[in-house]
């Protein structure tokens, strides 16, 4: 599986990581989102089955990590 995000470039990473929406990562974008996101996991080959354990976070793509801010943010901005 490729890099999602490196496939927009045209360049064919080998993902490390799976979004939740499917979408691989190579290291670097991993790398990327390691460093701004709590909700992440990180995982080993892309065909490699992992249990998730209580204290893994999930890793998302900039996508869904996007998607799930502005639902944290509207949640958290409920007017009365």
């Amino acid at each position: 599986m490729d890099c999602l995000y490196c496939n927009y470039i045209d360049i064919s990473e080998t993902a490390v990581g799976v979004c939740r929406c499917g979408a691989g990562l190579c290291r670097q974008h991993l790398t990327e989102q390691l460093a701004s996101r709590d909700e992440l996991r990180t995982i080993g080959s892309v065909t490699r089955t992992i249990q998730r354990g209580p204290t893994e976070r999930r890793l998302l793509c900039p996508a869904c990590a996007a998607t799930d801010g502005a639902r944290t943010a509207r949640a958290l901005n409920v007017v009365d």
